[in-house]
């Protein structure tokens, strides 16, 4: 009994010295490059979009008008004209100049590929060549 105890030892000896090899050492993690940032993701959700809305020469009336952009269809059918979908919140919201235009560089968030821009009935300025609604 004693000599297997002592077997036993010994082989455990030489396993554990296989299993220490100096030719294949953990390697060591590099160095930071001085001056680099230690995480490179911009943390930013947002994208700058340039828009660019026209309601054209508004029948020779200067007006501002009123308009939202969307990220989904603000509107639904209804069986006589569209509605504005309860709780649809717009993600900007501006007036344009006194020509009916608005040109300039807004921030939408950067999941967005199409936006929906409309302008609710009770902002519209009265036009009669102006259609009712909006459509996505």
């Amino acid at each position: 009994m004693k000599s297997v105890t002592i077997l036993t030892i010994a082989a455990m000896a030489m396993a554990a010295a296989a299993g220490c090899s100096h030719d294949n050492p953990t390697p060591s993690p590099e160095p930071p490059v001085k001056g680099g940032e230690f995480n490179e993701f911009g943390f930013t959700t947002t994208a700058p979009v340039t828009l660019s809305v026209d309601y054209g020469d508004m029948a020779g009336m200067p007006a501002n008008v009123y308009f939202e952009v969307y990220d989904t269809c603000p509107v639904e059918e209804t069986e006589t004209a569209y509605a504005k979908i309860a709780g649809a919140e717009p993600l900007y919201a501006g007036y344009t100049d006194g020509q009916g235009r608005f040109e300039g560089t807004i921030e939408l968030p950067a999941y967005i590929r199409k936006a929906y821009v409309l302008t609710p009935p009770s902002m519209r300025a009265p036009c009669s060549k102006r259609p009712a609604a909006a459509i996505c």
